[in-house]
């Protein structure tokens, strides 16, 4: 399965010294996941990532006003960026970037509301 959350790096030096896993410095992001929750955790993050970023896009080609449909856009180019540097560096656990990303998340989901409001506000039908 895996080796457990907090087993590698710095935190498995703190909480389990002894282990094998506590000196395997996981450099890339999806090492880490692989190396600490196994080939189903590295799957269901995977699929939690593609699954972002097909209803980024989804989004993008339903919006209609032009403004909301680049912040979609751009937020969906964010969380790709973000995806690609995980792969040589932990990208996701970074402190001020983990906050972005969750926001970036929330932006994906609002353009598509907000565009959805506007449009039943000015009597334009999908």
């Amino acid at each position: 399965m895996g080796g457990g959350l907090g087993a590698t790096g710095t935190w498995g030096h703190r909480f389990s010294p002894d282990s094998y896993l506590a000196n395997f410095p996981p450099d890339s992001g999806y090492v880490r996941v692989a190396v600490e929750l196994g080939w189903m955790g590295l799957l269901v993050f995977c699929i939690l990532m593609f699954t972002i970023l097909r209803t980024g896009i989804n989004n993008y080609y339903k919006i209609k006003d032009p403004q909301l449909k680049s912040y979609c856009l751009s937020c969906v180019l964010i969380v790709f960026a973000l995806n690609v540097g995980n792969y040589p560096q932990e990208a996701l656990v970074q402190f001020p970037t983990n906050v972005y990303f969750y926001l970036v998340l929330a932006m994906i989901m609002v353009t598509l509301r907000l565009d959805t409001q506007q449009n039943e506000q000015a009597g334009i039908d999908k």
